[in-house]
């Protein structure tokens, strides 16, 4: 095991394999990153509206864009600090966007989405049903009218 400054860049080694590495504010781990996320761990927990943050969803907007520091050819895809803070008020400042924000965001997002999907699905359900009575009767209707008009 070793870890300390090369270059300008900070990394953790295990048996020459680069665990974690941290360059030009770039941080990269060899594995996955797990997040705290216990419920003992937080306080004034609410549930959320999942079709109202699946409205600010939509409102969002999403660029693609390079930070100043990287090469150009280097793109990356989200929202801006300043955006997503004023959407969903989360974060400490509106320089920053919490991973764990964005993804819970995007979780209750597709909440908000299924609960339309399921509207849409029951909506389709009821047409159908009555598609298929209008069919019915249009059925009999032509039944009788080809009963009453006598045959040349």
């Amino acid at each position: 095991v070793s870890s300390g400054e090369v270059g300008g860049s900070w990394r953790w080694d295990t048996n020459a394999v680069t665990q974690m590495e941290l360059d030009s504010g770039n941080l990269t781990v060899q594995g996955i990153v797990n997040g705290l996320s216990d419920r003992n761990a937080k306080d004034d927990i609410e549930l959320v509206e999942a079709q109202s943050i699946l409205e600010k969803v939509v409102d969002l907007p999403i660029s693609e864009w390079s930070y100043k520091s990287d090469d150009s050819k280097l793109r990356h895809i989200g929202p801006m600090a300043q955006d997503f803070r004023e959407k969903f008020g989360l974060g400490k400042d509106d320089k920053t966007i919490a991973l764990s924000d964005t993804s819970g965001v995007a979780l209750a997002a597709i909440k908000g989405l299924h609960s339309v999907l399921q509207e849409k699905d029951a909506e389709i359900q009821s047409l159908r049903e009555k598609t298929e009575a209008m069919e019915v009767q249009l059925n009999l209707l032509m039944e009788t009218i080809g009963a009453l008009v006598p045959a040349e």
